[in-house]
């Protein structure tokens, strides 16, 4: 692990890798409750895994959390939010 000086914080150093998104979408699904709306948009890829893009729409609030469900098994699914 590396220090972050100017932050005060661990910072991990674990190898990672980067591969391009492609996002070609196949189907969508809505849901919501009282309080948000989400929008996944099936079709994304990236290297060996895929997934799904998914949007979440907060009542009352102009912002948007946008994050990427991958996972490179049937039963194994990572989010990482945007």
């Amino acid at each position: 692990m590396g220090f972050c000086r100017r932050e005060r914080t661990i910072v991990h150093t674990r190898p990672s890798q980067r591969f391009p998104v492609r996002l070609a979408p196949t189907s969508a699904k809505l849901t919501s409750t009282a309080t948000r709306a989400r929008i996944a948009i099936r079709g994304l890829t990236a290297d060996t895994f895929s997934g799904s893009y998914e949007l979440t729409v907060f009542s009352g609030s102009p912002l948007i959390q946008a994050e990427s469900a991958q996972g490179r098994h049937t039963g194994f699914v990572h989010r990482r939010s945007a």
